[in-house]
């Protein structure tokens, strides 16, 4: 019996793209805690070149504008926005999505060469738009058709982790923007939602339980200063519509909040209270557009690394 981690990048937002190495540091720590006595496999994928000529072509026509050197927060629109923009785009749009899909699909079948769906586990790792992505391309409707660009491979990936009594046994979500997509899942509507993962996803949570014998768990991870990540622990029973299942979802800070409002009391009492006071909403997003390494520090958090240890080694159990 073999645990496989499957890890999705998303966005970095610094001075570059994640890297195919992204996950080392993580995987580092899991190896340094996770017991000897588990056979733990380990499944990076990476997509992350696959967009960038057309974010590189958009990035040089911005620049031609005569007032480019004009806007505040010119390395944030350059770097963070556009890359976290530009993700955005794979989900909505299917010609770039599919190339994506295609490659996620041939690293997932090779990393999964060996496994066997009666025996082995998957937990899934996932960061910024890397959750959409993954959930859209394990539960997506837009996958469906049998006439849909990349359907065959899709479903083959599909099957394989859903078959029988299904696999999955985690699900870790960092930085994780899906509420906000949370948005185009639109329900009572006669036009289709083509990229709306409700369905598929509340199904397989729903059919999961009578195979498991506790709580499923699933942790969304939040660093204070992210601005793009977002607590799911309402929301995600509330929008599938399964409040009375084995789901348990958990939002966990990575970081103490204290410590930042700490900070901020310092500066008020040092500059002068008042001063800061009408200031301190713009003050605190200035400080989260510096502090650009808040989305990557996931992947070396040891909340991270400690939950995701515990939870495998439930499992394997």
């Amino acid at each position: 019996m073999s645990e496989y981690v499957i890890f999705m990048h998303g966005v970095n937002t610094r001075e570059q793209r994640e890297q195919p190495g992204y996950a080392n540091q993580l995987i580092r720590g899991i190896k340094c805690q996770i017991p000897h006595s588990i056979a733990i496999k380990y499944i990076p994928l990476y997509w992350g070149d696959v967009n960038i000529k057309a974010e590189q072509a958009l990035l040089y026509d911005l620049k031609q504008s005569s007032v480019w050197g004009k806007l505040a927060f010119q390395d944030f629109r350059a770097q963070q926005l556009l890359q976290f923009t530009g993700d955005a785009a794979l989900y909505i749009s299917r010609a770039v999505g599919q190339q994506v899909v295609e490659r996620l699909i041939q690293q997932t079948m090779v990393g999964l060469s060996e496994f066997d769906p009666r025996t082995d586990h998957v937990h899934l790792v996932s960061h910024s738009m890397g959750t959409v992505i993954m959930f859209d391309m394990l539960f997506g409707s837009r996958w469906d058709a049998p006439n849909a660009n990349g359907y065959q491979g899709v479903e083959q990936l599909r099957h394989l982790i859903f078959h029988g009594t299904s696999p999955i046994r985690s699900i870790h979500t960092m930085g994780s923007p899906i509420s906000l997509f949370s948005l185009t899942m639109v329900r009572d509507t006669p036009v289709p939602n083509t990229h709306d993962i409700t369905q598929r996803l509340g199904q397989y949570l729903k059919a999961l339980c009578p195979t498991i014998t506790s709580k499923f768990p699933w942790r969304n991870y939040l660093h204070p200063l992210d601005i793009i990540a977002s607590p799911i622990q309402h929301l995600i029973p509330k929008i599938l519509n399964i409040t009375d299942t084995c789901l348990d979802i958990k939002d966990l800070p990575t970081q103490d909040i204290s410590l930042f409002d700490d900070l901020c009391n310092l500066l008020m009492n040092v500059v002068g209270r008042q001063a800061l006071t009408d200031l301190r909403e713009l003050a605190m997003l200035r400080l989260a557009l510096l502090a650009g390494s808040a989305h990557s520090s996931y992947w070396s958090s040891p909340v991270v690394v400690s939950t995701i240890v515990e939870t495998i080694s439930k499992t394997a159990q």
